[in-house]
């Protein structure tokens, strides 16, 4: 239905003070973890091969073993187009007599778009123990599979703490590639919902220990002046970054440096544009862009928590 004379009454006459509506809204948050690539097709093919294993021990006088490198995953990237649209009719247009002040369309349909774009991106993480990822396992899971049969595990699910970081930084670098050889990756930023961004200051951003142990003396000071590891030896030197998009109040994930991690293709840019229909003489204004999210390495973040 059009925006008529009827819905902005109040702008029909002379004195309104002001007129808000349109405030801010959050940055691109995604971008500070997804890696941006452009595509000009329908979908975009991403493929994991297994490659070596391990060198086996060669007996005197017997055959060197063989192994093979073969492809083993595919995940694929379907674009997918949003947009968003309005139309206000001629008698609303003329009569408005705070045009400057509404519609303000372009701002409107800017921030209608970063809002679903910023939804869709968070939604790797929201549904990250759900959706599956190219290898038949969640993104986040403890069973990625490996192929000597082995699996690899990116998922705690503890709360997020000073040793749940300590240890998730340890599984990190213990990422196995698919023929069971150690993978040199590391840790960067640690991602974090809005509810806990005070926590992941305290842990990251103090000099000693955040926890007051006890000892058997009960004695509750013990270790209080104990380095934290995890600042002075700069284990995340992403720092934490906040996702107001991400919907758990516990969630927290650490990403990694490894290689096609969490992707996104921007297939056609964001365009706005308007019309006049020639029939109502109705004011259209719309924006639309075509875009994907996903991840290809699940190697690339560590879920502290969901």
């Amino acid at each position: 239905m059009s925006i008529n004379t009827a819905s902005i009454y109040p702008l029909l006459r002379p004195g309104v003070k002001a007129v808000i509506g349109n405030y801010d809204t959050y940055p691109d948050q995604w971008k500070k973890v997804f890696k941006t690539y452009t595509s000009d097709k329908k979908i975009e093919f991403e493929d994991e091969f297994k490659s070596l294993g391990i060198a086996q021990v060669k007996n005197e006088g017997a055959a060197i073993a063989q192994d093979t490198m073969t492809v083993r995953y595919q995940t694929s990237y379907l674009h997918t187009t949003y947009g968003l649209s309005f139309s206000i009719t001629d008698e609303a247009m003329k009569d408005n007599l705070y045009k400057s002040q509404f519609p303000q369309h372009l701002i409107s349909l800017r921030n209608s778009l970063r809002a679903a774009k910023s939804q869709v991106a968070a939604n790797v993480f929201n549904l990250g123990n759900v959706t599956l990822t190219s290898d038949g396992v969640p993104f986040f899971s403890n069973a990625h599979p490996l192929d000597n049969g082995g699996t690899n595990s990116n998922l705690s699910n503890v709360a997020l703490s000073e040793v749940g970081i300590q240890n998730a930084i340890v599984a990190i670098q213990q990422f196995k590639q698919l023929s069971g050889i150690l993978t040199q990756t590391m840790p960067q930023t640690l991602v974090v919902g809005p509810a806990n961004q005070f926590a992941a200051s305290v842990i990251l951003n103090s000099q000693y220990r955040t926890s007051i142990n006890t000892n058997a003396d009960n004695n509750q000071f013990a270790g209080v002046n104990d380095t934290n590891a995890i600042y002075n030896d700069s284990y995340l030197p992403g720092g934490y970054t906040v996702n107001n998009y991400i919907t758990s109040p516990t969630f927290a994930a650490i990403v990694t440096d490894a290689e096609r991690g969490l992707i996104h293709y921007e297939r056609d840019k964001l365009e706005a544009w308007s019309w006049v229909d020639n029939a109502t003489r109705d004011m259209w204004f719309a924006a639309k862009e075509r875009y994907s999210f996903g991840v290809t390495n699940w190697r690339c973040a560590y879920a502290i928590s969901m």
